[in-house]
């Protein structure tokens, strides 16, 4: 993030933002990462594919449980 403000790429008050989108990137790429191994592991590479390209847009467009507190 330092070198992204030094460079006044992004401004010193949305820091915590792209902080924090950065670090949901990275958490996606991971579990990315994870479900295409357990896959490989498991020798059901194509079946993983398949997984993922139907998942992923369910779970963008069904969100979640939000609770009141």
């Amino acid at each position: 993030m330092k070198k992204l403000i030094n460079r006044n790429i992004i401004k010193e008050e949305n820091k915590e933002i792209y902080s924090y989108v950065f670090n949901q990137i990275l958490f996606m790429i991971l579990n990315f990462i994870t479900i295409l191994i357990i896959g490989i592991l498991f020798n059901m590479l194509f079946e993983t594919m398949i997984f993922i390209i139907t998942y992923i847009p369910i779970r963008i467009y069904a969100g979640g449980y939000h609770a009141r507190t």
